[in-house]
């Protein structure tokens, strides 16, 4: 039985948090706890509560101002009831049995977090970087490739301004003129494009991608040269990349991860089904708008399943934006690189989601190739008390070094990450909606 914490007063109030079955939450102020309060009256680790054998039972951790049940402070374990009221410091929660009482309809659960700042979930918002306010454009913000550039040399759009640094370009915000549609204009560093087979390459790959029409797939309306400046038109979401939403918040809710996770297997299952290879999952190609709807990105720079590739470990500063979720198979030769490794590579991005870390980190590059290729990393429940062991477990066995050891495809990567999330009742509509139709078996269809 699961229990829910209604807060009435406080931080958090009009919140719900979920303690599911044999679930144990630490609450507090600090950056370590399950759910944090921004609070001077609450110690750095306040309480906790261990919802087992269905009794929810609440500790105090020899806090500084007390836990307080009923408006009496308790001093040793405490087994609390429906209706229950406790305070600590200048917050109230309710006590709610999952018999006596559902979260309301419409109403999102707190996820427990870990973080100052309780980790990020689509409720939150995006500030900051949100693609939603570009910056002005400045000729430096493009390569020039030996000749200088300007906003208007890219015929057919009106450019507003940058939104960021993709993998291979800049990307800006843009208005197409025909029909005034917003895009998400990506100007294609000219490095990539020096030689007439860099230009085959990249219309070779724009095909490609222009083929991939799926809810949880950036789309690709349009691409070409214009005045030798390369560009893609894209979707515009005005979303944030998930690397940009761990930078400001630390590490990203497991409620959120689930449902972002969920996603994106959708969108690889239907990658799988027509032999694309993705080759680069990591934070940066995965954007999520305010309404949780995650999107990948970049598979426009994929290559049909089994087609030659060159190696992209290229300089050392690779490691820490590519190589950190890269599976040893793809080090050793890309050619090797089949839909298992984008599973791994969703499996090590989802553990620098819910952790702030990434897998490994060791100092030289060397060190960090050879820590890929033989050490398995600490599991995430290791890392943080509010992840549970079922999800260590998936994310495991996603990045098991031997590619079949892992999820042989990714609907079955999908389905365990379902069950997970239906259980700790926190299946986003926009999660449901877009794995409902998968099914435990190779050819597992996939709602587009």
């Amino acid at each position: 039985m699961q229990y829910n914490l209604r807060f009435v007063k406080g931080h958090n109030v009009g919140r719900s948090v979920v303690v599911a079955e044999n679930q144990r939450l630490v609450l507090g102020r600090s950056r370590e706890t399950n759910v944090t309060f921004h609070d001077p009256l609450v110690s750095r680790q306040h309480c906790e509560l261990s919802n087992s054998e269905g009794r929810l039972s609440l500790f105090d951790l020899k806090s500084w101002n007390g836990t307080y049940v009923n408006g009496k402070r308790i001093l040793q374990q405490t087994n609390l009831q429906d209706g229950d009221r406790v305070a600590i410091g200048k917050n109230l929660f309710e006590v709610r049995s999952d018999n006596a009482s559902k979260v309301k309809t419409g109403e999102k659960p707190f996820c427990p977090e870990s973080s100052t700042q309780e980790g990020w979930r689509p409720e939150k918002g995006l500030s900051g970087s949100d693609h939603e306010s570009s910056s002005r454009i400045k000729n430096s913000d493009v390569p020039s490739g030996g000749h200088s550039w300007s906003p208007n040399m890219v015929a057919g759009y009106h450019i507003n301004g940058k939104l960021g640094e993709g993998s291979v370009g800049t990307v800006f915000s843009a208005i197409r003129i025909s029909d005034k549609k917003k895009v998400a204009l990506k100007i294609i560093d000219p490095t990539y494009i020096s030689k007439e087979s860099g230009a085959k390459r990249f219309y070779r790959a724009v095909n490609i991608c222009k083929d991939i029409t799926h809810p949880n797939v950036i789309r690709i309306y349009d691409a070409g040269d214009s005045e030798g400046v390369y560009f893609i038109a894209m979707e515009y979401i005005g979303g944030k990349e998930v690397g940009a939403i761990i930078n400001q918040y630390g590490h990203v809710s497991v409620p959120t991860t689930l449902q972002i996770g969920i996603q994106i297997t959708a969108a690889l299952q239907y990658a799988y089904e027509r032999s694309f290879v993705h080759r680069d999952i990591k934070p940066r190609n995965i954007m999520v708008n305010r309404r949780g709807i995650a999107k990948l990105v970049d598979f426009g720079l994929a290559k049909r399943l089994y087609r030659p590739m060159q190696s992209v470990i290229t300089a050392p500063g690779e490691a820490v934006g590519t190589l950190a979720y890269m599976p040893p198979e793809q080090i050793d030769n890309a050619i090797k690189a089949d839909h298992r490794s984008d599973i791994y590579s969703l499996g090590a991005t989802m553990y620098h989601m819910l952790t702030g870390k990434h897998p490994f980190s060791e100092g030289t590059f060397a060190e960090f190739v050879s820590a890929i290729m033989e050490r398995v990393p600490e599991r995430v429940d290791s890392l943080s008390r509010s992840i549970p062991s079922d999800l260590a477990d998936i994310i495991e066995r996603a990045m098991h070094k031997d590619p079949d050891s892992r999820y042989q495809t990714p609907a079955h990567f999908c389905n365990d990450l379902r069950t997970l999330a239906v259980r700790f009742n926190c299946l986003g509509r926009s999660a449901s909606s877009n794995s409902k139709t998968m099914r435990l078996h190779k050819n597992a269809p996939v709602s587009t």
